[in-house]
């Protein structure tokens, strides 16, 4: 719940993968709240689409998901008790 300064070699980064084809049909998991004024929830919306690895959560928070953080914690216990 602070500002910290970020440089901008992360947007460098950044598009170094945008283009990356990533074809390993790995399990994910989006965790994203409705209320995110940072990143647009479509953006996760259309991420899992066509992905049937990829589920997405959405929740009635904002980006820091702090109101929902022992959800989180316990959708990712659950999750990494069934992979074992």
């Amino acid at each position: 719940n602070k500002n910290v300064s970020m440089s901008t070699k992360i947007f460098k980064d950044a598009e170094r993968w945008e283009g990356l084809n990533l074809n390993r049909k790995i399990p994910i998991r989006i965790v994203h709240g409705l209320h995110d004024d940072t990143v647009d929830i479509n953006v996760s919306r259309e991420f899992v689409k066509g992905r049937p690895w990829c589920s997405l959560e959405e929740l009635d928070s904002d980006h820091s998901l702090i109101s929902h953080i022992d959800w989180i914690v316990n959708d990712c216990l659950r999750t990494f008790e069934n992979i074992g």
